[in-house]
């Protein structure tokens, strides 16, 4: 009882309020030095970024012409096995220089292709290697290995 005849005597006794006083609204604008730095920096940030992609581009133009060539071997031609170690042997000798890649054979080429990248095993097709480039005996199932790991190389060598 106590209670309600406090809340009666606020309600009544409370001044009415009058609407609130809102300060004139800020004009926002890029005026400022901090935008124009800011504007600045991603302009060059976005140059660097395309002259870097442009560059490693054509860095990488290598890669795809061995790729485009090794697309277009015709998987039934006699001579597929050397066309592919020729591909090769011509994108590791412009990637790690000739003097470094040319006189590389047998067991040491393939230790070597071996050495440059971890998504392929050419370790493997070590004998069938010797075979097929040596003595010209083609196993189709693994000409198609040999193929698909040469690719495989190309796309990913360090």
């Amino acid at each position: 009882m106590i209670l309600t005849k406090s809340i009666s005597k606020l309600t009544q006794e409370t001044p009415e309020l009058k609407p609130i006083m809102e300060p004139d609204p800020i004009e926002f604008s890029f005026e400022t030095v901090g935008w124009t730095v800011l504007l600045w920096v991603l302009i060059i940030s976005i140059l660097v970024i395309a002259i870097r992609g442009m560059l490693l581009y054509r860095k990488n133009k290598y890669k795809r012409t061995a790729l485009k060539k090794l697309k277009k071997l015709a998987p039934d031609s006699s001579d597929i096995n050397q066309q592919i170690a020729t591909q090769l042997k011509i994108v590791a000798i412009q990637s790690y220089g000739r003097g470094t890649v040319a006189h590389l054979s047998g067991k040491d080429w393939t230790s070597f292709l071996q050495s440059k990248t971890k998504h392929t095993q050419f370790e493997e097709l070590d004998s069938f290697l010797m075979e097929c480039l040596y003595k010209n005996n083609t196993d189709s199932a693994q000409t198609k290995q040999f193929l698909t790991f040469s690719k495989k190389w190309i796309k990913t060598h360090a």
